[in-house]
């Protein structure tokens, strides 16, 4: 989409620790993720309008941005292949964006960790959902960065690719 800015979410530093971290896969610190964010020419006061291939990648830049404070969020329903489909214009131009401040607010009830996990399992006011592809939620597939294979004991299995359609529609 002519202007729109390139966010990778499997961008190796920046949203996340790296792989191979004391902390893999944990969210950045709130300081990295701001200056992160406001690299990308993004403002908690933005609207923000999230496209991709795959529903998912979208989904995680929003689910960053949310908890970042980002009060006007959307999800281009279809992504790119929609907006294609629509005969709209397209471009191949990368953007620079111009770097901005992002003034991190963030909504640390969003985040738990190990210890609440463990200490809400039997909790029938706390539901665990596993959104990870089947094949790990099931211990059929290891996720490189697992110990073991398997799942968190009593959480419901929920693949995160069940809410999208090819191409980044909701179903």
């Amino acid at each position: 989409i002519p202007g729109a800015v390139r966010f990778d979410p499997n961008m190796p530093e920046g949203l996340r620790k790296p792989a191979g971290s004391s902390a893999p896969m944990m969210l950045e610190d709130d300081t990295i993720l701001a200056i992160t964010l406001g690299e990308h020419g993004l403002t908690i006061d933005s609207h923000i309008v999230a496209y991709s291939d795959k529903g998912q990648d979208a989904g995680f830049i929003l689910a960053i941005l949310d908890y970042a404070g980002a009060g006007k969020l959307s999800l281009l329903n279809g992504g790119i292949a929609a907006w294609k489909k629509a005969g709209l214009e397209v471009s191949t131009d990368s953007v620079e964006p111009e770097k901005k401040t992002f003034e991190i607010a963030p909504r640390k009830e969003l985040v738990v960790h190990n210890d609440y996990v463990k200490a809400n399992l039997d909790n029938p006011a706390v539901t665990i959902v596993d959104v990870r592809i089947l094949q790990q939620s099931l211990g059929a597939l290891k996720h490189p960065l697992a110990k073991r294979p398997g799942r968190i004991p009593g959480s419901i299995l929920f693949p995160i690719t069940g809410l999208y359609m090819d191409h980044s529609y909701l179903k």
